[in-house]
């Protein structure tokens, strides 16, 4: 079966009569969505009865369909490979701001941590099954969707981690997707699903000493403290993210009621969000390294935070 014949237009019930949008096609008959070849990844529109206008839909189709996109990944990746050489020689260089005083972390082996979504493995045809279906992302959702284990490699990735493979940098993956319950009667299998994705697509798992190599929410506490875990045992050369909190902490606003308000705390935040990435600008391209985001991250919630009447047009809160 061809992949047009996969593909089936959808309509959307429960919008107005009268007014048409475009909408994405999720997977459908066992189709995986792969964003390193780019016809795998298809978007179509369909007339659908309604006006449900959906926040991630021009971002998404962005990601699935543009040659921007794919050249930007390609870029970071190849970017991030020319600097590995680099980081191998200098037992000074780390990426990681959790590593500790130079005269420990030199002599440690090095590794090469990696965000998940958006930043290995493209859930973009996630995204269109809830714009098709007119629903925000919702953790259900989500679980059934990482259960399939149908999410694609975005281009670049496998090869930059294979490289650090090759130069015998341990590849570690940081992810706020859910830990495995210990309980064998609970629903969640959200890491074990991920490491049979991650396998299916040729990642290297390299878990030979017992080293715990996909850290997942759930595990040690925030990604700050899982990558504090891995610089307890490795020199981290390279950090590769889409979400300044794949980098470093306190990039969100906090999310208990504050005593001086939800929009002094945003500001604040995204103020020093802003001083973050100047600060350590010489640090972009070389240790860290980001890979496009435009439809969901941390950069949400600080707007949501300063502008309430933004909060319904922001929907779909992703991990």
């Amino acid at each position: 079966m061809t992949m047009s014949q996969h593909l089936r237009m959808r309509t959307v019930v429960g919008w107005p009569a009268g007014q048409s949008v475009l909408v994405l096609l999720a997977l459908v008959g066992g189709v995986r969505a792969q964003a390193s070849t780019p016809d795998t990844a298809k978007v179509e529109s369909a007339a659908a009865t309604g006006s449900g206008a959906h926040d991630q839909t021009l971002a998404v189709v962005w990601m699935q369909r543009s040659a921007e996109y794919r050249a930007a990944c390609l870029q970071a990746y190849r970017t991030a490979m020319r600097s590995l050489e680099e980081a191998v020689v200098d037992d000074t260089w780390t990426a990681s701001l959790e590593q500790g005083a130079t005269e420990v972390y030199r002599n440690l082996p090095l590794a090469v941590v990696l965000d998940v979504d958006e930043t290995v493995l493209d859930n973009t045809a996630y995204a269109a099954r809830c714009i098709g279906e007119g629903q925000p992302f919702a953790a259900a959702s989500w679980a059934k969707w990482v259960h399939e284990q149908q999410a694609g490699a975005l281009p670049g990735a496998l090869a930059y981690t294979l490289r650090a493979n090759e130069l015998g940098m341990r590849v570690v993956y940081i992810t706020n997707r859910r830990s495995d319950s210990a309980d064998p009667q609970a629903s969640s299998s959200e890491e074990s699903d991920t490491r049979v994705n991650l396998k299916k697509l040729g990642f290297p798992l390299d878990e030979r000493d017992g080293f715990d190599v996909v850290l997942t929410r759930g595990e040690h506490g925030d990604k700050s403290a899982r990558r504090r875990v891995v610089a307890e045992r490795f020199r981290i050369v390279q950090l590769v993210g889409d979400n300044l909190g794949d980098f470093a902490p306190g990039v969100e606003p906090r999310q208990k009621d504050l005593p001086q308000g939800h929009e002094v705390e945003g500001a604040a935040v995204e103020s020093s969000r802003a001083r973050l990435v100047d600060d350590l600008a010489s640090w972009w391209g070389q240790r860290w390294i980001l890979i496009p985001n435009p439809a969901y991250g941390s950069f949400e919630s600080v707007v949501r935070a300063q502008h309430s009447n933004l909060r319904d047009a922001l929907r779909t809160q992703q991990q």
